[in-house]
């Protein structure tokens, strides 16, 4: 449900990777800390890649 939202909202958004795991939020969290900070999306792929490989739910 989450997902379609988000796809309806912005057709533009190509994956939505949805997840319950509260080690998954808490690292999401930390990661946009890292960006407001500075870091850039490319200087973090590899640890948003493995938050979305761990979701729940990828559309």
């Amino acid at each position: 449900m989450v997902a379609a939202e988000v796809l309806r909202a912005d057709p533009n958004i190509q994956t939505v990777a949805v997840t319950a795991s509260e080690d998954d939020v808490n690292k999401v969290y930390e990661l946009s800390e890292q960006i407001r900070s500075g870091r850039t999306a490319d200087e973090l792929a590899a640890e948003i890649n493995a938050i979305v490989r761990n979701a729940t739910t990828l559309r």
